[in-house]
């Protein structure tokens, strides 16, 4: 079989997707088609931004000889983040999805579509390590709370059919940045918290679904009180979306809806 004799280093909070996109620049190929065939077996396959993905087995092979598989989904994926509010089982058959490289992730919507970065840790990556690279922690937040300034997005999904490319950081990103506001600042403080104590999948604890529920509930009786008509008028309609994300236990969702309740991150969990 093909053996790839150089593999690059592996960064702190790197996104597998971006260590691929390493991967296709340190190698000199021409260009991201050619390298999605070398990497993905096929210019047209899928290509995951937020797990693994089906590499070919000479990539697998080279990236779990620098770091065992369970670390690699539990710390270079977004698969902690986004199923830290599954059941215990739940996350057990998402865990073995993701080591097959299957897109776990689908119910997440248009957030791969895009990937995020914050423009000066980016510079102070590429000054440190000579290119840029994209962070896990920013794929949640709105704001990077080290820099105070904005995240930015990044679109992966080119051409008519939305198929993701592998576009490297250091080649897209921009060095203008602006600075969050300190509502985008609180919230990115908030996905913060969680990311850190919350999310890893040895977490004993288990999201209580009941308490955002009766957050929401007490948040639509106050409006009810404040505006007569918004119950009729916006009130179902924004509470049957609301629910029914949360419901899917999107992770985006429920820490928007959980934010915005005031509902601190130890009551999300038993």
């Amino acid at each position: 079989g093909v053996m790839i004799a150089y593999f690059p280093d592996i960064y702190e909070d790197e996104l597998v997707y971006s260590i691929m996109c390493r991967l296709y620049l340190h190698l000199g190929i021409p260009s991201s088609c050619i390298a999605k065939k070398y990497i993905y077996g096929d210019m047209t396959a899928r290509v995951d931004a937020y797990g693994i993905g089906h590499l070919q087995p000479y990539v697998m092979e080279a990236l779990t000889k620098r770091i065992p598989e369970k670390e690699l989904i539990l710390k270079h994926t977004m698969f902690a983040y986004l199923t830290a509010f599954d059941s215990i089982l739940n996350k057990q058959a998402e865990y073995s999805k993701a080591v097959r490289g299957e897109n776990i992730y689908g119910r997440y919507g248009n957030m791969r579509l895009q990937l995020k970065y914050c423009p000066i840790c980016a510079r102070e990556d590429a000054i440190k390590y000579g290119e840029a690279y994209y962070h896990r922690k920013h794929q949640l937040t709105t704001a990077c709370i080290k820099h105070r300034t904005k995240i930015k997005s990044i679109d992966v999904a080119v051409g008519k059919r939305r198929l993701l490319a592998l576009i490297p950081l250091e080649q897209a990103r921009e060095e203008n940045f602006e600075i969050a506001s300190e509502e985008d600042l609180r919230y990115s403080a908030y996905v913060d918290d969680f990311m850190e104590n919350y999310s890893l999948m040895e977490n004993d604890k288990y999201f209580d679904l009941q308490s955002l529920k009766d957050a929401i509930d007490v948040k639509k009786k106050k409006l009810a009180v404040f505006k007569p008509d918004y119950e009729s008028k916006y009130g179902d309609y924004w509470m049957r979306g609301l629910f029914r994300d949360v419901n899917r236990y999107k992770a985006d969702t429920i820490l928007k809806v959980s934010f915005i309740l005031g509902v601190q991150m130890k009551d999300l969990f038993k």
